[in-house]
Protein backbone atom coordinates (compact mmCIF):
# COMPACT_ATOMS: atom_id res chain seq x y z
CA UNK A 1 0.00 0.00 0.00
CA UNK A 2 0.67 3.13 -0.80
CA UNK A 3 0.28 7.35 0.41
CA UNK A 4 -2.48 7.76 -2.59
CA UNK A 5 -3.90 4.23 -1.60
CA UNK A 6 -4.26 4.84 2.21
CA UNK A 7 -5.44 8.39 1.77
CA UNK A 8 -8.37 6.68 -0.58
CA UNK A 9 -9.04 4.07 2.27
CA UNK A 10 -9.51 6.88 5.22
CA UNK A 11 -11.30 8.98 2.31
CA UNK A 12 -9.11 11.64 3.13
CA UNK A 13 -7.67 14.43 0.59
CA UNK A 14 -4.15 13.77 -1.41
CA UNK A 15 -2.60 16.62 0.45
CA UNK A 16 -3.26 15.37 3.86
CA UNK A 17 -0.73 16.27 6.46
CA UNK A 18 1.23 13.19 7.36
CA UNK A 19 0.36 13.52 10.99
CA UNK A 20 -3.24 13.50 10.47
CA UNK A 21 -3.11 10.95 7.95
CA UNK A 22 -1.27 8.61 10.55
CA UNK A 23 -3.99 9.65 13.03
CA UNK A 24 -6.67 9.14 11.05
CA UNK A 25 -5.53 5.71 10.36
CA UNK A 26 -5.09 4.69 14.01
CA UNK A 27 -8.47 5.65 14.90
CA UNK A 28 -9.64 3.65 11.60
CA UNK A 29 -7.74 0.70 13.03
CA UNK A 30 -8.97 1.21 16.47
CA UNK A 31 -13.03 1.31 15.36
CA UNK A 32 -12.08 -1.97 13.48
CA UNK A 33 -10.66 -3.03 16.53
CA UNK A 34 -13.52 -2.32 18.75
CA UNK A 35 -16.27 -3.31 16.47
CA UNK A 36 -14.71 -6.68 15.80
CA UNK A 37 -14.40 -7.47 19.34
CA UNK A 38 -18.33 -6.96 20.38
CA UNK A 39 -20.15 -9.77 20.93
CA UNK A 40 -23.03 -10.67 19.11
CA UNK A 41 -21.64 -9.91 15.31
CA UNK A 42 -23.23 -11.71 12.68
CA UNK A 43 -20.96 -13.84 10.39
CA UNK A 44 -21.61 -12.07 7.39
CA UNK A 45 -20.46 -8.84 9.70
CA UNK A 46 -17.64 -10.20 11.43
CA UNK A 47 -16.31 -11.69 8.21
CA UNK A 48 -16.74 -7.75 6.60
CA UNK A 49 -14.81 -5.98 9.64
CA UNK A 50 -11.99 -9.04 9.69
CA UNK A 51 -11.26 -8.22 5.72
CA UNK A 52 -11.36 -4.31 6.46
CA UNK A 53 -8.95 -4.59 9.63
CA UNK A 54 -6.84 -6.67 7.20
CA UNK A 55 -7.03 -4.14 4.65
CA UNK A 56 -6.30 -1.67 7.53
CA UNK A 57 -3.12 -3.32 8.88
CA UNK A 58 -1.60 -3.21 5.23
CA UNK A 59 -1.05 0.06 5.57
CA UNK A 60 1.53 -0.26 8.47
CA UNK A 61 4.36 0.49 6.49
CA UNK A 62 3.09 3.58 5.07
CA UNK A 63 2.16 4.70 8.61
CA UNK A 64 5.17 4.09 9.77
CA UNK A 65 7.06 6.81 7.02
CA UNK A 66 4.34 9.02 7.72
CA UNK A 67 5.10 9.24 11.27
CA UNK A 68 8.43 9.92 10.40
CA UNK A 69 7.52 12.74 7.98
CA UNK A 70 5.24 14.24 10.66
CA UNK A 71 8.49 14.74 12.95
CA UNK A 72 10.41 16.03 9.75
CA UNK A 73 7.23 18.33 9.80
CA UNK A 74 7.61 19.44 13.17
CA UNK A 75 10.91 20.41 13.17
CA UNK A 76 10.50 22.40 10.19
CA UNK A 77 8.02 24.28 11.46
CA UNK A 78 9.95 25.13 14.75
CA UNK A 79 12.82 26.47 12.04
CA UNK A 80 10.21 28.72 10.72
CA UNK A 81 8.39 29.71 13.92
CA UNK A 82 12.01 30.94 15.32
CA UNK A 83 12.90 32.53 12.12
CA UNK A 84 9.89 34.63 12.46
CA UNK A 85 10.85 35.77 16.19
CA UNK A 86 12.27 39.21 16.36
CA UNK A 87 15.35 38.03 17.18
CA UNK A 88 16.00 34.51 15.91
CA UNK A 89 18.81 32.34 17.26
CA UNK A 90 20.74 31.02 14.38
CA UNK A 91 21.67 27.81 16.25
CA UNK A 92 18.57 26.69 17.68
CA UNK A 93 17.49 27.49 13.51
CA UNK A 94 20.34 25.17 12.67
CA UNK A 95 19.73 22.72 15.21
CA UNK A 96 16.10 22.15 14.06
CA UNK A 97 16.91 21.74 10.80
CA UNK A 98 19.90 18.91 11.87
CA UNK A 99 17.40 16.82 13.45
CA UNK A 100 15.11 17.24 10.71
CA UNK A 101 17.60 16.07 8.55
CA UNK A 102 19.19 12.91 10.57
CA UNK A 103 15.54 11.44 10.16
CA UNK A 104 15.67 11.71 6.55
CA UNK A 105 17.37 9.18 6.40
CA UNK A 106 14.95 6.53 8.00
CA UNK A 107 12.75 7.03 5.11
CA UNK A 108 13.29 4.78 2.31
CA UNK A 109 13.65 6.49 -0.89
CA UNK A 110 10.90 7.46 -3.01
CA UNK A 111 8.59 10.01 -3.38
CA UNK A 112 7.86 10.87 0.29
CA UNK A 113 11.08 10.98 0.53
CA UNK A 114 12.37 13.43 -1.96
CA UNK A 115 9.66 15.79 -1.12
CA UNK A 116 10.73 16.16 2.58
CA UNK A 117 14.04 16.21 1.07
CA UNK A 118 12.87 18.94 -1.02
CA UNK A 119 11.52 20.53 1.95
CA UNK A 120 14.64 20.41 3.87
CA UNK A 121 17.08 21.62 1.30
CA UNK A 122 14.92 24.82 0.62
CA UNK A 123 15.16 25.32 4.56
CA UNK A 124 18.95 25.03 4.36
CA UNK A 125 19.73 27.07 1.65
CA UNK A 126 17.45 30.27 3.41
CA UNK A 127 19.60 29.48 6.33
CA UNK A 128 22.44 30.08 4.68
CA UNK A 129 21.51 33.42 3.52
CA UNK A 130 20.70 34.19 7.46
CA UNK A 131 23.18 37.10 8.97
CA UNK A 132 25.84 34.58 11.03
CA UNK A 133 26.31 36.67 13.99
CA UNK A 134 30.26 37.34 15.20
CA UNK A 135 29.93 35.10 18.41
CA UNK A 136 27.59 32.26 19.00
CA UNK A 137 23.67 34.03 19.48
CA UNK A 138 22.13 33.44 23.03
CA UNK A 139 24.13 30.70 24.53
CA UNK A 140 26.98 32.28 26.60
CA UNK A 141 30.28 30.67 24.90
CA UNK A 142 32.43 28.12 27.26
CA UNK A 143 33.43 24.50 27.36
CA UNK A 144 32.33 24.05 30.92
CA UNK A 145 28.98 24.14 32.34
CA UNK A 146 28.41 24.09 36.23
CA UNK A 147 25.17 22.81 37.93
CA UNK A 148 25.47 24.34 41.43
CA UNK A 149 22.50 22.95 43.56
CA UNK A 150 19.99 25.41 45.24
CA UNK A 151 17.96 24.65 47.90
CA UNK A 152 14.62 23.43 47.17
CA UNK A 153 11.84 25.69 48.06
CA UNK A 154 9.89 25.64 51.38
CA UNK A 155 12.18 23.09 52.75
CA UNK A 156 15.79 22.87 54.02
CA UNK A 157 16.93 20.23 51.26
CA UNK A 158 19.54 20.61 48.91
CA UNK A 159 20.62 17.90 46.49
CA UNK A 160 24.50 17.08 46.17
CA UNK A 161 26.77 17.48 44.53
CA UNK A 162 27.85 20.17 42.03
CA UNK A 163 27.86 18.78 38.61
CA UNK A 164 30.08 19.60 36.24
CA UNK A 165 29.87 19.08 32.22
CA UNK A 166 32.69 19.61 30.20
CA UNK A 167 33.08 19.74 26.21
CA UNK A 168 37.05 19.39 25.46
CA UNK A 169 38.43 16.74 22.83
CA UNK A 170 40.65 15.61 26.59
CA UNK A 171 38.98 14.82 29.84
CA UNK A 172 41.31 15.46 33.44
CA UNK A 173 41.22 14.52 36.86
CA UNK A 174 43.56 15.38 39.20
CA UNK A 175 43.71 17.26 42.75
CA UNK A 176 45.03 20.51 40.48
CA UNK A 177 42.80 23.62 39.73
CA UNK A 178 43.23 23.30 36.45
CA UNK A 179 42.53 19.69 36.02
CA UNK A 180 38.42 19.01 34.23
CA UNK A 181 37.54 17.56 37.58
CA UNK A 182 39.29 17.99 40.50
CA UNK A 183 39.64 15.43 43.07
CA UNK A 184 40.04 16.52 46.83
CA UNK A 185 39.19 14.47 50.43
CA UNK A 186 35.98 16.85 51.97
CA UNK A 187 36.26 18.19 54.56
CA UNK A 188 39.54 19.70 55.16
CA UNK A 189 41.52 18.12 58.02
CA UNK A 190 44.88 16.40 58.05
CA UNK A 191 43.61 13.02 57.50
CA UNK A 192 41.69 14.31 54.55
CA UNK A 193 44.92 16.16 53.43
CA UNK A 194 47.49 13.29 53.15
CA UNK A 195 44.83 10.79 51.09
CA UNK A 196 44.24 14.05 48.74
CA UNK A 197 48.19 14.17 48.80
CA UNK A 198 47.79 10.71 47.01
CA UNK A 199 46.37 11.73 43.66
CA UNK A 200 48.51 14.13 40.94
CA UNK A 201 47.90 17.42 40.12
CA UNK A 202 47.10 16.03 37.01
CA UNK A 203 46.80 12.41 37.30
CA UNK A 204 44.77 10.62 34.58
CA UNK A 205 44.03 12.16 30.90
CA UNK A 206 41.20 10.45 28.61
CA UNK A 207 40.96 11.35 24.91
CA UNK A 208 39.21 10.90 22.06
CA UNK A 209 41.02 8.34 19.47
CA UNK A 210 38.54 8.81 16.75
CA UNK A 211 35.71 7.10 18.34
CA UNK A 212 37.22 4.97 20.88
CA UNK A 213 37.73 6.67 24.32
CA UNK A 214 41.74 6.30 25.21
CA UNK A 215 43.22 6.75 29.24
CA UNK A 216 46.74 7.54 29.51
CA UNK A 217 47.87 8.22 32.96
CA UNK A 218 49.28 11.63 33.98
CA UNK A 219 48.95 14.24 31.77
CA UNK A 220 50.17 14.42 28.01
CA UNK A 221 52.29 17.80 27.08
CA UNK A 222 52.06 20.64 24.88
CA UNK A 223 54.03 19.07 22.19
CA UNK A 224 52.13 15.65 22.94
CA UNK A 225 54.45 13.82 25.33
CA UNK A 226 53.33 12.17 28.13
CA UNK A 227 54.05 13.26 31.43
CA UNK A 228 53.28 10.01 34.10
CA UNK A 229 51.82 10.79 37.37
CA UNK A 230 53.12 10.03 40.67
CA UNK A 231 51.28 8.15 41.40
CA UNK A 232 49.51 6.19 39.06
CA UNK A 233 46.04 5.16 37.72
CA UNK A 234 44.20 2.02 38.25
CA UNK A 235 41.29 0.68 36.04
CA UNK A 236 39.57 -2.38 37.42
CA UNK A 237 42.42 -3.16 39.02
CA UNK A 238 44.90 -3.36 36.45
CA UNK A 239 47.71 -0.69 36.75
CA UNK A 240 47.92 1.36 32.99
CA UNK A 241 50.47 3.30 31.41
CA UNK A 242 50.27 3.59 28.23
CA UNK A 243 47.35 5.09 26.31
CA UNK A 244 44.32 2.34 26.94
CA UNK A 245 41.07 2.06 25.09
CA UNK A 246 38.08 1.89 27.71
CA UNK A 247 35.31 -0.65 26.44
CA UNK A 248 32.05 0.86 28.39
CA UNK A 249 29.91 -2.57 28.16
CA UNK A 250 30.10 -2.19 31.36
CA UNK A 251 30.69 0.16 34.53
CA UNK A 252 34.51 0.53 34.94
CA UNK A 253 36.17 1.41 38.78
CA UNK A 254 38.93 4.40 38.49
CA UNK A 255 41.39 4.66 40.75
CA UNK A 256 43.27 7.70 41.55
CA UNK A 257 45.13 7.46 44.63
CA UNK A 258 43.08 6.99 47.66
CA UNK A 259 40.30 8.29 45.08
CA UNK A 260 37.44 5.83 43.64
CA UNK A 261 35.25 6.89 40.87
CA UNK A 262 32.58 4.93 39.03
CA UNK A 263 33.24 5.27 35.41
CA UNK A 264 29.78 4.78 33.05
CA UNK A 265 29.06 5.75 29.42
CA UNK A 266 25.18 6.66 28.83
CA UNK A 267 22.69 7.06 25.97
CA UNK A 268 25.59 5.14 23.79
CA UNK A 269 25.03 2.66 20.89
CA UNK A 270 26.06 -0.92 21.79
CA UNK A 271 29.56 -1.67 22.47
CA UNK A 272 32.01 -4.39 21.69
CA UNK A 273 35.36 -5.87 22.63
CA UNK A 274 37.18 -4.55 19.14
CA UNK A 275 35.46 -0.92 19.40
CA UNK A 276 34.07 1.38 22.51
CA UNK A 277 31.25 2.45 19.86
CA UNK A 278 29.45 0.58 17.00
CA UNK A 279 28.54 2.57 13.71
CA UNK A 280 26.31 5.39 15.32
CA UNK A 281 22.51 4.62 14.22
CA UNK A 282 20.76 7.06 11.80
CA UNK A 283 19.00 7.96 15.10
CA UNK A 284 21.40 8.88 16.99
CA UNK A 285 21.54 12.88 18.77
CA UNK A 286 21.97 15.09 15.48
CA UNK A 287 23.67 18.19 17.56
CA UNK A 288 26.50 19.40 15.19
CA UNK A 289 29.90 19.26 16.59
CA UNK A 290 31.69 22.39 17.57
CA UNK A 291 34.72 23.43 15.03
CA UNK A 292 37.56 22.23 15.75
CA UNK A 293 36.63 18.80 17.75
CA UNK A 294 36.70 15.58 16.13
CA UNK A 295 33.59 12.95 14.97
CA UNK A 296 32.65 11.98 17.92
CA UNK A 297 30.92 9.30 19.80
CA UNK A 298 27.24 10.23 21.01
CA UNK A 299 25.70 10.81 24.39
CA UNK A 300 28.07 11.33 27.52
CA UNK A 301 30.71 9.83 29.91
CA UNK A 302 29.95 10.35 33.78
CA UNK A 303 32.67 10.07 36.56
CA UNK A 304 30.98 9.73 40.38
CA UNK A 305 33.27 9.33 43.34
CA UNK A 306 32.36 6.02 44.79
CA UNK A 307 34.21 6.80 48.35
CA UNK A 308 34.14 10.90 48.58
CA UNK A 309 31.44 11.33 51.02
CA UNK A 310 30.26 14.37 50.57
CA UNK A 311 31.35 14.12 47.28
CA UNK A 312 32.18 18.30 45.99
CA UNK A 313 31.24 17.51 42.48
CA UNK A 314 31.21 14.61 40.05
CA UNK A 315 32.30 15.45 36.33
CA UNK A 316 30.34 14.58 33.00
CA UNK A 317 32.28 14.13 29.62
CA UNK A 318 30.13 15.53 26.80
CA UNK A 319 29.98 13.90 23.47
CA UNK A 320 26.26 15.10 22.48
CA UNK A 321 23.98 15.06 25.36
CA UNK A 322 23.83 15.22 29.02
CA UNK A 323 20.10 13.97 29.90
CA UNK A 324 18.75 14.99 33.67
CA UNK A 325 15.75 13.03 35.07
CA UNK A 326 14.73 10.03 37.58
CA UNK A 327 15.72 7.12 34.82
CA UNK A 328 18.31 4.84 34.71
CA UNK A 329 19.64 6.23 31.86
CA UNK A 330 19.99 9.63 33.14
CA UNK A 331 23.75 11.23 33.36
CA UNK A 332 21.96 13.35 36.21
CA UNK A 333 19.81 10.94 38.47
CA UNK A 334 17.19 13.34 40.17
CA UNK A 335 14.20 13.16 41.95
CA UNK A 336 11.73 10.14 41.15
CA UNK A 337 8.74 12.05 40.95
CA UNK A 338 10.29 13.52 37.99
CA UNK A 339 10.42 12.33 34.46
CA UNK A 340 12.49 9.71 33.04
CA UNK A 341 14.27 12.20 31.05
CA UNK A 342 13.25 16.09 32.29
CA UNK A 343 16.32 17.58 30.54
CA UNK A 344 19.02 17.09 28.25
CA UNK A 345 21.54 19.31 27.83
CA UNK A 346 23.55 20.21 24.38
CA UNK A 347 26.94 21.59 23.34
CA UNK A 348 26.09 23.17 20.17
CA UNK A 349 28.17 26.27 18.37
CA UNK A 350 30.78 27.03 21.38
CA UNK A 351 27.83 26.87 23.97
CA UNK A 352 25.61 24.68 25.71
CA UNK A 353 21.81 24.53 25.22
CA UNK A 354 18.99 23.58 27.21
CA UNK A 355 16.29 21.05 25.67
CA UNK A 356 13.05 20.34 26.89
CA UNK A 357 11.79 16.69 25.83
CA UNK A 358 8.63 16.89 23.87
CA UNK A 359 6.98 13.62 24.95
CA UNK A 360 5.15 15.15 27.93
CA UNK A 361 4.47 17.56 30.18
CA UNK A 362 7.50 19.75 31.43
CA UNK A 363 8.30 20.19 34.29
CA UNK A 364 11.72 22.74 33.34
CA UNK A 365 11.47 26.53 34.64
CA UNK A 366 14.78 28.75 33.57
CA UNK A 367 14.87 31.95 35.68
CA UNK A 368 11.01 31.58 37.39
CA UNK A 369 9.17 31.20 33.28
CA UNK A 370 7.93 27.25 32.46
CA UNK A 371 9.39 26.32 29.52
CA UNK A 372 7.25 24.27 26.52
CA UNK A 373 7.48 20.66 26.02
CA UNK A 374 10.25 20.63 23.16
CA UNK A 375 11.74 24.05 24.11
CA UNK A 376 15.28 24.86 22.78
CA UNK A 377 16.72 27.33 25.56
CA UNK A 378 20.54 28.78 25.25
CA UNK A 379 22.16 28.66 28.72
CA UNK A 380 24.29 31.67 30.25
CA UNK A 381 26.12 32.24 33.81
CA UNK A 382 23.38 33.30 36.57
CA UNK A 383 20.76 31.41 34.82
CA UNK A 384 18.20 29.35 37.54
CA UNK A 385 17.15 26.18 36.40
CA UNK A 386 14.61 24.18 37.86
CA UNK A 387 13.51 20.58 37.29
CA UNK A 388 10.28 20.01 39.61
CA UNK A 389 11.51 21.44 42.77
CA UNK A 390 14.87 20.28 42.22
CA UNK A 391 17.30 23.46 41.53
CA UNK A 392 20.64 24.87 40.54
CA UNK A 393 22.12 27.38 39.13
CA UNK A 394 24.26 27.68 35.70
CA UNK A 395 27.71 28.49 35.67
CA UNK A 396 29.97 28.76 32.33
CA UNK A 397 33.72 28.24 32.50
Amino acid sequence: MNREELCEQLKAPADTAPGELVAAWEKRRSDLATALAQEGNAKPVKLRLQQELRRCEEGAGVAAQLRVAAEVARYLAELEAERARPAPSRAALRLCLDKAKALLKELPEGELRFEWERRSASAEESLAAFPRPEAPTGAGAGTVLELRPLGIEGTLRRIAPTVRIVARTHFTLGRKGSADLTTQFWPESEENRQKTSTISRINTTLFLRGRQICIQDGQIGEDGATIPSKNGTIVDDQRIGAATVLNFAKERRLKLGQCLFEVRALQLPATSAESPWAERPQTAPSVRQAPGLPDRPSGCIRFRPANLSPAPMFGIWIFSEVALGSGAGAAVTLDRSLPAVAGRIQYFDGGFWLEVPDDGKSVVTLDRRRRSAGDIVPLQSGHELRLGEVGFEVKLL
